[in-house]
């Protein structure tokens, strides 16, 4: 019941650390996908029995619940964290099939 809204909590929190370490952003993606393949893979049975769509759904809620109040101007994050949040955003939407 609570893997739902977990997943893009999760999603958020690595994206985060991410941005905080400092990769680039194409290494930084493909290490998030692959977390966020084997987070949907163990909790996909309990949400739909599909993993892609498990993954799909999360980075959709996390673009959501997260992605776009992050992009704002009134954002509490640092305004030159926006560009990368928004980098993130566009690569893990091809890596994820969003």
């Amino acid at each position: 019941m609570g893997a739902d809204p977990q997943l893009p909590r999760l999603l958020q929190a690595v994206v985060d650390a991410a941005i905080a370490r400092g990769p680039e952003v194409a290494r930084g993606a493909e290490s998030i996908a692959e977390a966020t393949r084997i987070a949907t893979g163990l909790v996909a049975g309990v949400l739909d029995g599909d993993a892609a769509t498990a993954r799909r759904t999360a980075f959709r809620m996390w673009r959501v619940a997260f992605l776009a109040d992050l992009l704002l101007p009134r954002s509490p994050a640092r305004p030159e964290a926006r560009p990368r949040f928004r980098e993130y955003g566009h690569a893990l939407e091809e890596l994820l099939g969003a």
